[in-house]
């Protein structure tokens, strides 16, 4: 030990140098060797006082201490001498070195190896145990067990119907996998195999997966091998063919895309009951026509292939669900929609992402069953992108003629294609927010829609001008819809007629117009050869269009609130079929002459205007019902206007007449008659003969007296006085209903019974006692005080009174679109404008 120390190595660590000790002794070495070998390092150096010091990392020990420490170190090392004497293997594992504890670990690795080898397989205690455990349970799992090759075991797994095999190391699959009789299930995929052993008896196998692997071909035994199998998937393989014995297997599934088929396999097409086939991934340049004859297919992946076309057939499959023909160059050759796709009746499913596809058929929108579409990576033709990009269906639906709802909104589009036409039963289309300016004309085929929103457009004319209330943007279908029998336009605002209303020529029969801003009729008017009804009020007309001569079938022509100055001669006879002619608020001063050959009219209505005569031949107009010539400048009424036996109401009130013509009692039809606000100062005893009349107004005249034949009119209903000077007759008098037969009876006592005995003195109030006036007596009292209104019921200036009137009747008045567009029969009664004494006498009465 000393000798080991002034070599200058000091002792190791306690434990550590014990034990070392006690081996170095028994081998023959010397202490200080045993100590170098430990892993304290100390430096021994004589100090300057002669003294040995030993110098370790910080610490000096002096002689004394070092001999307290071999004391120490001789008491270990008998206590671990009487250790290892207990049991003699401590002491060979306390004499092994480090590389002889290595070097037996090899040798037993080596030998486990060669067993192995011999075995041909690479396992250890997991593998038996599911070899064991699948002997009771049939299920053999062997996923991931870093197997080399099938284990010897396996085939003696007789009852087994679940072998997996998946993600080992394979090469072959031996005949010690492929005979097992109850087995259902065989998985081996994700290993290396590149062969299948041909000896094969799987009478029960079901699935087989190998996809994943090196195969090149598939043994011709499997079909025979195998007899029920209906799943194969074999899925990123090398194989090119299939076995001809194929053709035999029942297979619904089969899955073998990523291989190296060029062509189609044929023995598919044999394969009856065939329900999914994935060719995937592979160099197919053609689909064959015998692919019709798989009817159950329902699932069809060819995908990643060089197809240009899919074959006609196809449409056989009715079975068939989905298809996945992505990545192929279908579009090379024709960039239409496949046509065959459109007439699958199942399908629900497609896929032609990168397919080169730009053209959409009409035909899509059959495609009724479609609940997934996709089309990435095409340049689809307008608007197919903007369709696409919301909704890859609406590429269907806006096909589909039976849809009944669509939202387009904000898809941007500039151009609504006129293919929307097709889709009549639409109740519902959503355009808000697009960039639409103009419509196609077949939006008017769109007759059943019940909504169409078109805010957040920038529509020009006239699709702007036509949304008003309460129409909205419906009136727009109604504008296009060439069909259409009646058209309302008003209030839109027109400068012009718009040149897609004579799209409507053949068909149109109403058209009204008013309230807009046209003061020319364009020479294309005239192919509107099939309106009946035109009305053409509160417009900016100056001449009267010369084009309207042109519309033979017209019956009813309303040009009211315009500033017409006259009416040419010309042509006005070619209208035979006019039967109303209404011409209201207009600056005319006189009609055409040649008015008088409408043999057809019933209706004239001319009042607001300036005419100082009727035109010569009145009396032509055999059929007139209705003649209203108000608030005009007219002096006298023609003689032959008596002759209009089929008159039913004469409308002449607010003029200068002065007298009434005297065989007006031969206009027996006569049911109203108007001649208030004249100067009339006598009617004619004809007058009586009237026995149909049922209004009579005579306010505001000159009336001294009336015809008493007039009070016996039996039929009268409203009876109007004021402002004359009738006998005993207050002012304000205006009667109606059941009081006109008591007026009618009081007034005839009053009345003189010959126009002489009108001149004839009134007794005074001395000589004869004062009797009641008619007033009194149908209020049933004393004498009435008069009322300020029949105080001054004086007949007013012509022109102010005719001024007021009219202007009254031009705010009251209904619109000529209100008359004309409901085909309500019209009124025989006129809208008469009261006065103020007509509104005191109503509640008077």
């Amino acid at each position: 030990g000393e000798s080991g120390m002034m070599g200058g190595v000091a002792p190791a660590p306690k434990e550590v140098s014990n034990q070392l000790a006690v081996i170095a002794e028994e081998r023959g070495e010397s202490r200080g060797a045993a100590q170098a070998s430990g892993s304290g390092q100390l430096a021994v150096a004589p100090s300057a006082t002669g003294r040995l010091v030993v110098a370790t990392k910080g610490h000096e020990r002096t002689q004394e201490e070092l001999a307290a420490a071999q004391r120490q170190a001789r008491e270990d090392v008998a206590r671990m001498r009487a250790y290892l004497a207990e049991d003699p293997r401590r002491a060979r594992i306390a004499l092994k070195t480090k590389e002889e504890a290595k070097t037996e670990l090899r040798d037993q690795i080596e030998s486990t190896r060669r067993m192995l080898a011999e075995k041909n397989m690479e396992y250890g205690s997991v593998i038996i145990r599911q070899i064991a455990r699948a002997a009771k349970t049939g299920v053999c799992n062997l996923k991931t067990a870093g197997l080399r090759g099938t284990p010897p075991e396996l085939a003696q797994l007789t009852n087994v119907r679940v072998v997996d095999l998946r993600d080992n190391g394979l090469e072959t699959l031996t005949d010690k996998a492929l005979n097992l009789p109850q087995l259902i299930v065989l998985n081996a995929s994700y290993n290396r195999v590149a062969r299948i052993a041909p000896q094969i008896n799987l009478p029960e196998l079901r699935m087989v997966n190998v996809a994943f692997n090196q195969l090149e071909s598939f043994p011709e035994e499997l079909a025979l091998g195998c007899p029920k199998l209906e799943l194969l998937y074999a899925a990123n393989n090398h194989i090119a063919k299939l076995p001809t014995s194929f053709a035999k297997l029942n297979l619904t599934d089969l899955y073998i895309s990523e291989n190296c088929f060029t062509e189609w396999p044929m023995e598919i097409c044999e394969m009856k009951m065939l329900q999914k086939v994935s060719l995937a991934c592979n160099e197919i340049r053609q689909i064959p026509p015998e692919i019709g004859l798989l009817e159950d297919l329902r699932y069809l992946d060819v995908s990643f292939n060089q197809l240009t076309s899919l074959p006609e057939e196809l449409a056989l499959l009715e079975e068939l669900e989905r298809v996945n023909a992505s990545y192929n160059p279908l579009g090379a050759v024709d960039p239409m929609f496949p046509e065959v796709l459109t007439r699958l009746p199942s399908l629900a499913e497609l896929n032609l992402d990168y397919t080169g596809v730009a053209e959409l058929r009409l035909e899509l929108g059959e495609m009724s069953n479609l609940e997934a579409l996709q089309m990435e990576g095409n340049e689809l033709e307008y608007p197919g992108l903007n369709l696409y990009g919301k909704d890859p269906l609406l590429l269907m639906l806006f096909h589909n003629i039976a849809v009944n709802k669509l939202d387009l909104s904000g898809i941007k589009l500039h151009v609504l294609p006129p293919v929307i036409g097709r889709l009549t039963a639409l109740t519902s289309l959503d355009l808000s927010d697009n960039d639409i300016r103009v419509l196609p004309v077949e939006v008017g085929n769109l007759t059943r829609l019940e909504y169409l929103n078109l805010a957040g457009n920038p529509l020009a004319v006239p699709y702007a001008e036509l949304r008003r209330e309460p129409f909205g943007d419906l009136a727009i279908v109604s504008f296009l819809d060439r069909y259409v029998q009646e058209l309302d336009l008003t209030g839109c605002g027109f400068p012009a007629v718009p040149t897609l209303l004579f799209r409507h020529a053949p068909y149109l029969q109403a058209l009204n117009l008013t309230d807009n801003s046209i003061s020319f009729l364009p020479p294309t008017f005239r192919e509107m050869q099939q309106l009946r009804v035109l009305v053409l009020d509160s417009n900016a007309f100056v001449d009267f269009p010369i084009d309207l001569y042109h519309l033979a079938d017209l019956e009813v022509l309303q040009f009211s609130r315009n500033n017409l100055r006259s009416i040419p001669n010309s042509h006005f006879d070619d209208m035979a079929a006019l039967q109303e002619l209404i011409l209201d608020s207009n600056e005319l001063t006189a009609l055409p002459d040649n008015i008088v050959h409408l043999a057809n009219l019933e209706t004239l209505v001319v009042p607001n205007n300036h005419l100082r005569s009727l035109p010569d031949g009145m009396e032509r107009l055999t059929k007139l019902k209705l003649l209203d010539i108000r608030c005009n400048d007219l002096e006298e009424l023609p003689e032959e206007l008596c002759t209009l036996t089929n008159l039913e109401v004469l409308d002449a009130r607010i003029n200068t007449l002065r007298f009434i013509p005297e065989a007006i009692g031969d206009l027996r039809k006569l049911v109203e008659l108007n001649l208030s606000n004249n100067v009339l100062e006598a009617l004619p005893e004809s007058t009586a003969e009237l026995t149909n009349l049922q209004t009579l107004q005579l306010g505001a005249n000159q009336l001294r007296r009336l015809p008493r034949g007039v009070c016996d009119i039996p039929g009268l209903q409203e009876v109007q006085l004021y402002g004359n000077a009738l006998p005993d007759v207050a002012s304000p008098l205006n009667v109606k209903g059941a009081n006109v037969p008591l007026l009618m009876g009081l007034l005839k006592e009053v009345m003189p019974r010959t126009p002489e005995a009108a001149k004839r003195p009134k007794a005074t109030a001395e000589e004869a006692p004062r009797k009641p006036n008619l007033a009194e007596t149908l209020l049933g009292g004393g004498t009435p005080k008069r009322s300020q209104a029949a105080q001054s019921a004086g007949v007013p200036p012509k022109d102010a009174q005719a001024s007021n009137i009219r202007s009254e009747i031009t705010e009251e008045e209904p619109s000529a679109g209100d008359k004309i567009m409901h085909p309500k029969p019209r009124p025989k009664k006129p809208v008469d404008v009261p006065s103020v004494a007509e509104e005191k006498e109503e509640q008077l009465f």
